[in-house]
């Protein structure tokens, strides 16, 4: 029968078809497990990577976690050092103050021992002249006792 025949066409077509797609599912069955063979690999390889990079991030960080230490060390250092000098500068301010004071006031003294001295050369002075009067006087007497006596 032609129906038969016809059916026996499409039948062998459909089979034929069947196999064609097994084909094809196996072929896309095998690229699929290399893509997830290869993925795995990548995955792995990425992990390792990133297992290293995180080694090399954290020591880069405890690196920069002590220059920082080193830092605040130097730091709190030059701190002190700068507190200890304000505190210097402030006694040698001080001092100098109290130098300055006492300066003063011993030119003021100085002062007035210099005025006391010219006082007591004026009068050393006139007191020398009087000396030098009395001693032509008592010269004179000497000389009038001595003509006196000779009489």
């Amino acid at each position: 029968s032609a129906r038969e025949g016809e059916l026996q066409s499409e039948l062998e077509s459909a089979r034929s078809k069947v196999g064609e797609l097994e084909g094809e599912l196996s072929s896309a069955r095998e690229q699929i497990s290399a893509l997830e063979s290869r993925l795995s690999s990548e995955l792995e390889s990425a992990k390792s990577s990133a297992s290293a990079r995180e080694g090399e991030l954290q020591s880069e960080l405890e690196s920069a976690r002590g220059k920082v230490g080193e830092l605040e060390a130097s730091l709190a250092e030059a701190t002190q050092s700068l507190s200890s000098r304000g505190e210097e500068l402030e006694r040698v301010q001080k001092s100098r103050a109290d130098v300055l004071s006492k300066a003063k006031a011993l030119q003021g003294r100085l002062k007035e021992a210099l005025s006391a001295l010219s006082s007591a050369r004026e009068e050393a002075s006139s007191s020398a002249s009087r000396v030098s009067s009395l001693e032509g006087d008592l010269e004179s007497a000497r000389s009038k006792v001595g003509e006196l006596e000779g009489e």
